[in-house]
């Protein structure tokens, strides 16, 4: 691990997105002409390869305040839609890392990263998208930058290119549901698996001029905790379907003794993850509460010395 000192004045991205999203290529990528033997940390997996916070640093940014060659510190965050991470957990993870960057003066930006191939977005990824863009607030939005992925021939067959060339037009041109931030200021970037791309996505985001601002984010704190206990719900009750349809695999007689051993394994973990998510939607529940009852009292605070 890097000693926090060494963020001081210096750029750090974020990278944020879906499980799944290309995060890991991304960071391959960069690591493939580096004198060490290169990362293999992405594949063909159902679940996320990245469930904690991990940090790397590269070289070779141009950036105008320190010129050329400056160190950036990429900072890799779990996975939105992670079946054993709550976003709850992935937020207060990137926020962890967002406010340490920044008492130490060094600029902070955010990748978002979204497949090309996602032609029609799911209700969870939608709100994920909102999810982040209530946490880092609208003021701050111009700091983001959304990377399409999925570009590599072996994801996106040629028979698919022009439609995702259109869509990524779109993007590009304020359209669909990156409307909200391309309006304020967000740009969006294609990474096509390539050293070459992946450099070219950093050195554009460390050259923006705006810089994020922690005061001026001003969305209220309950819509993303009001956000985030919506996903745990959907989350909870998936695994609530999840142990059903386990118990009903147990009830079958044909089973011989490893398959009924696997089942039997599966829903102890699925147990664990429920009981996990349902103690941090009680958590959250609570917070939210004691957030409205705090908000309630200041206001009738403020009521009271209008009529003094």
């Amino acid at each position: 691990m890097y000693p926090m000192t060494s963020f001081a004045m210096v750029p750090a991205a974020e990278l944020i997105g879906p499980t799944g999203a290309g995060k890991s290529s991304f960071i391959e990528a960069i690591h493939s002409r580096s004198t060490r033997a290169p990362l293999k940390i992405s594949g063909d997996t159902l679940e996320g390869v990245t469930q904690q916070v991990t940090i790397y640093r590269a070289y070779g940014v141009s950036d105008k305040r320190h010129g050329p060659n400056v160190p950036i510190y990429i900072i890799d965050t779990p996975g939105f839609m992670d079946p054993k991470i709550s976003e709850l957990q992935v937020i207060k993870a990137i926020k962890e890392w967002r406010d340490r960057c920044n008492a130490l003066k060094g600029y902070v930006r955010v990748l978002y990263f979204h497949p090309i191939t996602d032609v029609r977005l799911a209700a969870s990824k939608v709100i994920c998208m909102q999810l982040l863009k209530d946490f880092w607030g609208e003021y701050n939005m111009a700091t983001v930058t959304l990377v399409t992925t999925m570009w590599d021939p072996d994801s996106l067959p040629l028979g698919k290119r022009a439609a995702a060339k259109e869509r990524f037009d779109k993007l590009k041109k304020c359209q669909l549901e990156w409307a909200d931030w391309c309006r304020k200021g967000s740009q969006t970037a294609k990474f096509e698996n390539t050293f070459e791309s992946a450099m070219e996505i950093l050195n554009r985001a460390v050259t923006l001029t705006v810089e994020f601002d922690p005061h001026r984010n001003r969305h209220p704190a309950d819509d993303v905790l009001q956000l985030a206990d919506a996903l745990l719900g959907q989350r909870i009750s998936s695994l609530q379907e999840q142990l059903g349809n386990l118990d009903n695999g147990l009830l079958d007689l044909s089973l011989n003794e490893e398959d009924k051993l696997f089942f039997m394994q599966k829903r102890e973990e699925t147990q664990s993850t429920w009981k996990r998510f349902k103690n941090q939607q009680g958590n959250l529940r609570k917070q939210r509460k004691k957030a409205k009852l705090a908000a309630s009292s200041t206001h009738e605070q403020q009521t009271n010395k209008t009529f003094l």
